[in-house]
């Protein structure tokens, strides 16, 4: 094996299949760090690249990404964060993105547990950004450790805030995932000292956005909090929010169907309120269930309903051009994501309410 020594210029480098075999294989050993860092990135890049443009098969990507579960450089591991970020779109789908979603967290699991979820003092600025982008990326992704990990430290700083102060880079990070699988004591907590704040009309510490991150804070606020709601949070930014990050949830999509009356901010259209949550659903069957409740409104006069429908209609078509854009990305890396079904589904659903 030859190693690759750092050069200057900007030009991409392939290689054929059994070169880019061996430098895999070089690379999941444990003398990868005989390899410039600056190669090593510029290696996943460049194999990300020729992935994509069809000059080198996916599983290879993917078999050379597999030496990052020992890669302890940001600098190393910046590629493959950008290209979480260009497929992230993808994590919507349960069945489209399962395989990237497990392929994934192989990497990010054992490298989490080599440098652990909390800070050291002796840790160098690039692992503490490093940290910040796995612990991120594992509870997109849905690791359970990250979540109960996010749980252990929320609940640590509730306890006791000037002991277990959070530092801003994690702030939005513990509460949100921590928040996502808390229990009621913990959500009122939370709740309690947010209204607190707004109430004293000094800035707060909790951002709305932060309570947000939990459904069944949402799923409750009618009943549970409906005392104190109405004074302490701004009801826009409240049903923004929570449609953005839990509509593709079925139990919080029928949720807020049917409590409508009471979910819906008076402040907006009744046809705002609906794209929102049409830009936030990824299922045929949802997209189904909330055309069905469109149909049955009972509006006065009738053409509202036309008007809606047409709305509607713009954004199905819509989101079919950002999913086949995306898919056509997401065929690169894995041939299963091109036998997709949902976006026939889609562009069926589109053209029968249309013609409906």
């Amino acid at each position: 094996m030859t190693l690759i020594y750092i050069t200057t210029g900007y030009y991409r480098v392939n290689y054929d299949t059994k070169n880019w075999l061996k430098i895999a294989s070089y690379l999941n050993s444990k003398n990868y760090k005989k390899i410039h860092v600056l190669n090593r990135a510029q290696i996943i890049d460049d194999a990300f690249y020729f992935t994509m443009t069809s000059q080198l098969n996916a599983s290879i990507f993917w078999e050379l990404t597999k030496y990052l579960r020992q890669e302890t450089e940001y600098v190393a591991w910046y590629p493959m964060i950008k290209v979480l970020e260009r497929i992230s779109y993808i994590f919507h789908f349960p069945d489209e993105s399962e395989y990237f979603k497990t392929i994934i967290l192989e990497q990010l699991e054992p490298f989490l547990q080599t440098i652990g979820y909390n800070e050291n003092r002796n840790d160098s600025y690039s692992i503490k950004c490093l940290r910040q982008e796995a612990v991120k990326w594992a509870c997109v992704l849905n690791d359970s450790s990250c979540k109960t990990m996010a749980l252990n430290k929320l609940q640590q700083h509730l306890t006791n805030p000037v002991r277990h102060k959070l530092l801003p880079g994690w702030k939005k990070w513990t509460y949100c995932n921590g928040l996502l699988i808390a229990n009621e004591t913990v959500l009122m907590s939370v709740y309690y000292i947010y209204a607190k704040e707004i109430r004293s009309k000094r800035d707060t510490k909790i951002s709305l956005e932060f309570l947000t991150c939990s459904k069944h804070f949402y799923m409750n606020s009618i009943t549970m909090f409906e005392d104190i709601r109405e004074e302490t949070i701004n009801n826009i930014n409240f049903f923004h929010y929570n449609v953005a990050k839990h509509a593709k949830d079925n139990s919080v999509l029928d949720y807020i169907l049917e409590n409508w009356e009471k979910v819906k901010p008076k402040e907006i259209k009744m046809t705002t309120a609906l794209i929102d949550i049409i830009n936030h659903v990824y299922s045929k069957e949802q997209l189904d269930k909330i055309m069905e409740f469109v149909k049955n409104l009972k509006l006065e006069p009738l053409f509202i309903d036309y008007s809606i429908l047409e709305s509607i209609n713009s954004i199905l078509f819509s989101k079919v051009k950002i999913f086949i854009i995306n898919l056509k990305v997401l065929s690169h890396l894995h041939k299963n994501v091109a036998s997709s079904v949902f976006i026939i589904e889609l562009v069926q659903l589109c053209m029968s309410h249309i013609h409906s």
